[in-house]
């Protein structure tokens, strides 16, 4: 929309201009590039208050939480997948913890958007992918990356020298 508006903008100033100069009157020339920087204008206001927008409380988790920071995990209660580098997302939504499913791949199956996870001593948890995050998502996906929630899997997460300990919940 932005890019549209700018275009639009430098389209109507460029043909203003031709306007104004072949009609000889220095009037005319301001009155027909005007339209081209008022959507010029438009556009740049719209997209200040996306950035606004995007900032506001309540909406600093859910747009930029954070995303793309990665911990090593351990668990005293189960095996904690460990692959190459060791390292999973973690990120909080909402007042929520949510962790790279790859985390748990001894302990879970999936079939398309179908995941099924059955960590020791607990029940099975079969849940539905989302396509993208939601207020409360189970499991979605996210930078090419599923994450689900631990408050879902009956998991807590406690931050201690720089891993995480992902435990039980004491229920």
């Amino acid at each position: 929309m932005v890019a549209v508006l700018y275009v639009a903008g430098i389209l109507l100033i460029v043909a203003g201009a031709f306007f104004g100069i072949s009609s000889e009157s220095g009037l005319l020339f301001f009155y027909s590039i005007l339209p081209g920087i008022f959507l010029m204008a438009i556009g740049r206001i719209i997209s200040l208050l996306e950035r606004i927008e995007q900032k506001l409380p309540g909406q600093n988790d859910r747009q930029t939480g954070q995303f793309g920071s990665k911990y090593t995990f351990r668990s005293l209660d189960f095996q904690v997948f460990a692959d190459m580098n060791g390292l999973y997302q973690y990120v909080r939504l909402d007042g929520h913890d949510y962790v790279q499913a790859t985390l748990f791949k001894n302990h879970m199956s999936h079939e398309g958007d179908v995941f099924v996870f059955s960590l020791p001593n607990k029940p099975e948890i079969k849940l539905h992918r989302q396509g993208m995050y939601e207020a409360g998502a189970e499991l979605f996906m996210s930078n090419n990356a599923t994450l689900v929630s631990l408050q879902v899997l009956g998991l807590t997460a406690s931050h201690e020298n720089g891993e995480i300990r992902l435990s039980y919940s004491k229920k």
